[in-house]
């Protein structure tokens, strides 16, 4: 079994750190899941996945995610030691979306 590159260990990190900032920092009003983060090649931009319940409160979340990229970033400077961190976008993984459908079938 092959060791985990440091791109996949940065992702992984990012993943656990925005799930972390979201249970701080969301309303409640619906439960945001962060399913993976994935991390350009040079490290500037990470793009993390999420699926949101219910599924009506996919834009309001998405919307606190998106307004939140900047006070997620300055959180991940205070809690994670990279020697660079990307910017940072948000977005709903459909592919999540679509297994738990089939699963439903």
């Amino acid at each position: 079994m092959a060791l985990p590159d440091r791109k996949d260990l940065m992702a992984r990190e990012i993943a656990h750190a925005a799930g972390r900032y979201i249970v701080i920092n969301s309303n409640k009003q619906s439960l945001i899941t962060v399913t993976r983060a994935d991390i350009s090649p040079d490290f500037a931009q990470a793009l993390i996945y999420v699926s949101v319940l219910p599924e009506e409160q996919e834009k309001p979340a998405l919307d606190f995610l998106k307004r939140s990229r900047g006070d997620f970033r300055n959180w991940i400077l205070d809690e994670m030691r990279f020697n660079r961190v990307p910017t940072f976008d948000f977005a709903i993984d459909i592919g999540e979306k679509n297994r738990l459908k089939v699963q439903n079938l």
